[in-house]
Parts: C-alpha cells; sequence; structure tokens
C-alpha cells in the first residue's frame, strides 16, 4: 500500500530526524487515512502490512523526545479493533499496539512512545452492529506546547500531553 512505501518513510525519517537536530519542542501531528495496528483488513486485504515501517520511524523520534499525535481515519476493520475503543481510538505513551510486519499474518505487540488515535467518526462495525457515535475531537495547544486534547465521546474528559 502507497501509504507504507520506501520513499514515504524516507521522507518522513528526514523529516523527523530535522526536527529532533534542531531541538523540536512543539507537538508533530502525522496524518493518515490509514492506521498503523493490525486488523481484520490487514488479514483479509493486506491493508497495513507494512505499517512497521511507519511506526518504527514514528516510535523512534518520539522515544528520542518529539511529541508526536498520528491520526489515522477509519479502517473498516469489521470490528477486530472494538477492543481499541472502535469509534472513539485514544492510545497513549505506554500502551501497547500490534504492528503487522510485512504480511497478512505476522503481528508484532509494540509499545508505543507517541499518541496514536482516531481523528473523528468512523461508523465503525462493531459485534453488536454499527457503531454510529458521533466524535469530535479537539486539540489545544499551550504556550509551553503541552496540548490538551478533549474526546467528547469518551469517559475520558480531557488529557494533557507533555
Amino acid at each position: 500500500w502507497g501509504s507504507y512505501d520506501a520513499a514515504s518513510v524516507a521522507a518522513l525519517q528526514l523529516y523527523l530526524d530535522n526536527k529532533l537536530e534542531i531541538g523540536f519542542s512543539k507537538p508533530i501531528f502525522i496524518m493518515n487515512h490509514f492506521p498503523l495496528h493490525w486488523s481484520y483488513r490487514t488479514q483479509k486485504d493486506g491493508v497495513g502490512t507494512n505499517a512497521y515501517r511507519f511506526f518504527n520511524v514514528i516510535n523512534e523520534a518520539a522515544g528520542n523526545g518529539l511529541n508526536i499525535i498520528y491520526l489515522f481515519g477509519h479502517n473498516h476493520s469489521g470490528g477486530y479493533d472494538d477492543f481499541l475503543g472502535a469509534g472513539s481510538v485514544y492510545l497513549k505513551k505506554g500502551d501497547t499496539i500490534e504492528i503487522a510486519q510485512g504480511n497478512k499474518k505476522t503481528a508484532k505487540q509494540e509499545t508505543l512512545n507517541f499518541t496514536y488515535m482516531n481523528s473523528g467518526y468512523v461508523g465503525y462495525h462493531v459485534a453488536q452492529g454499527a457503531d454510529w457515535t458521533l466524535t469530535m475531537t479537539t486539540f489545544r495547544i499551550r504556550a509551553d506546547g503541552a496540548v490538551i486534547i478533549t474526546l467528547p465521546a469518551c469517559s475520558v474528559a480531557a488529557i494533557e500531553l507533555k
């Protein structure tokens, strides 16, 4: 899938390396239609089989100090990732995620060094039927670089990232 091709990964690596080199301290938002986590779509259609390429670059840069927030669109997962939150996915630094390792069947559990979440309403299919939760996320960036995330559809009122 083109989202994780070698040229895209190299460009992202160069960008994040530059931010690390200059001591960049503001939050970095990475937006992609495809999620990074392994799902039923990975096994069925191969979606995200090479997500490990992006994940490794992002996770390393975040582990070295960058404040990265990865936002993805809907992934047609067929309910496989309901455990992540279905229509309201929010994972923080220290949470674990399964990442495909270059094929449809192999996934590796990884620990996040960055914030990982969907970017809004996705109309997920869940085990009980369709999830029609309308989600909306707001971000407030303070002068000190901290990010306040408000997730109205979740049980968490607001989260502060530094």
